[in-house]
């Protein structure tokens, strides 16, 4: 069932410390891999050199240049932005929680809030201005939605945008709200695969209860 109260308060603090518990643990691995990204560049730039030395440049090199100068761009992007995630939230703090107890309510935030969110299309978040929010989650039961979202702006403070299930299927203004709640599933999807899991396993969730 739908908690709400206290009830609901404790519960999120429980899911999002847990998560916390491995912020140190992939802060520390996302260095190592930081360093090792800068060791490929650096041996990179040494290749091109030499081919540049030896007039070997074609479109094989500018090609594979470009695409360098890409990964580079996402990776720090990337970081950048999960950095600022881990200053605003941390383990053993008890966060401030703000919340948005209805569907009325939840779509009136989403709209005054919208151009602070991330953006859920991937190529406008790039080159997107930073967003003052970080969607952390989603806290599913048989009843409604809660969206646990994190205020960059200050610390440990959180927001929980409550819906229930009937009033989103039969409102005609849900489509941006399930479009968040799928966006929370792409991105648990893409964060805990492979060795990115040791990195970013607690920058998203999706609980169902």
């Amino acid at each position: 069932m739908w908690q709400k109260g206290e009830k609901s308060l404790e519960r999120i603090i429980d899911i999002t410390q847990g998560l916390l518990a491995k912020q140190a643990r992939n802060q520390r691995n996302l260095i190592y891999f930081q360093i090792a990204f800068g060791l490929f560049d650096v041996v990179f730039v040494l290749l091109l050199s030499s081919l540049a030395v030896q007039n070997q440049v074609d479109a094989v090199f500018v090609f594979g240049t470009l695409l360098v100068l890409m990964a580079n761009y996402l990776f720090l992007v990337n970081i950048k932005r999960v950095n600022a995630f881990n200053a605003s939230v941390q383990y053993q703090v008890v966060p401030k929680i703000i919340t948005v107890n209805d569907f009325a309510s939840t779509s009136q935030w989403l709209k005054q809030h919208q151009i602070a969110l991330p953006k859920q299309n991937i190529i406008q978040g790039l080159f997107s201005n930073k967003p003052q929010y970080w969607v952390w989650g989603c806290i599913e039961t048989d009843d409604g939605y809660q969206i646990i979202i994190v205020d960059l702006s200050q610390k440990n403070t959180l927001i929980a945008l409550n819906t229930d299930k009937n009033e989103l299927n039969s409102n005609g203004e849900s489509a941006y709200l399930m479009n968040l709640i799928q966006g929370i599933h792409k991105k648990i999807r893409f964060n805990q695969s492979s060795f990115k899991q040791y990195m970013f396993s607690h920058v998203n969730f999706y609980v169902h209860e």
